[in-house]
């Protein structure tokens, strides 16, 4: 799910994409990822904070480390983030992820 929020939380962009079927869920997170970051290019967004309950993820993006699975996805993702240089992704607990709950 895809879930744009301003400051105090006010929701200006909400949306979803489909994975494949039989996608594992470290996939379906990173092409959930990489259509958010295509979704806030196309709608004009530069500056972006990204907030993910999947630590994995977001070490391995953050961290530039490789994941046989994830690995052209990984790549794909990273070239993007490279295209919202004021971006950010951090990690933050499934309690604080609201847009999970939706």
């Amino acid at each position: 799910m895809l879930d744009f929020q301003r400051p105090f939380g006010e929701a200006f962009f909400i949306g979803m994409c489909k994975t494949p079927t039989g996608s594992k869920r470290s996939q379906a997170e990173a092409l959930g990822f990489l259509h958010t970051l295509h979704v806030s290019w196309a709608q004009g967004l530069r500056y972006i904070w990204f907030e993910s309950d999947n630590q994995e993820l977001v070490n391995l993006i953050n961290k530039g480390e490789d994941h046989l699975q994830l690995g052209t996805l990984l790549c794909d993702i990273r070239y993007w983030m490279t295209k919202l240089p004021f971006s950010s992704l951090e990690h933050v607990n499934r309690e604080r992820n609201a847009a999970a709950d939706t």
